[in-house]
């Protein structure tokens, strides 16, 4: 039903009811679409460290290479678009040596494997088991809406060693 002026009997016209609700509307949208980059972001860094955490460890098994070094090398040779964005600065890897499985079962799930720096080797290299350890460190743009931490997540990997057995 139109609604008619008092003087005229022309129907009235609604100027700028468009304009408000693009100017909203672009805002949610405009918001959505930063958080689905952000989790295809934080998506595709996980999935790439835990690739190149499993192929480092694999080499560094059979003692084909050091953990580090295979690690530095697989993400060099990983192939996507989103591969000029992930700072390979930002991964951080650890290695913990451990003698036996008595000494393995003992490590609480509160034990700081790596300590503060978060990097290096700890432990006697020619154990047979070691805790290889990827952690990447990311802000996020939403940081104030979660968490103000950097590190977005870790992965250990317990591995027999092949090449010490």
């Amino acid at each position: 039903m139109k609604r008619f002026g008092l003087k005229t009997g022309k129907p009235q016209h609604k100027r700028g009811l468009v304009a408000i609700e693009l100017a909203l509307g672009f805002f949610g949208f405009w918001l959505i679409c930063l958080v689905w980059i952000e989790m295809s972001f934080v998506s595709y860094t996980s999935a790439l460290g835990d690739l190149m955490i499993s192929q480092a460890s694999s080499q560094a098994k059979r003692g084909e290479a050091n953990f580090d070094q295979a690690f530095d090398s697989a993400l060099e040779q990983s192939d996507s678009l989103w591969e000029h964005l992930v700072d390979s600065e930002d991964f951080k890897t650890c290695v913990y040596y451990v003698s036996d499985f008595s000494a393995l079962t003992d490590l609480s799930d509160t034990t700081s494997l790596c300590g503060d720096s978060d990097e290096g080797v700890l432990g006697v290299p020619s154990s047979p088991i070691a805790i290889y350890r990827v952690s990447y460190g990311y802000t996020p743009i939403f940081s104030t809406l979660f968490s103000s931490s950097k590190n977005v997540f870790s992965r250990e990997m317990i591995v027999i060693q092949e090449s010490r057995i």
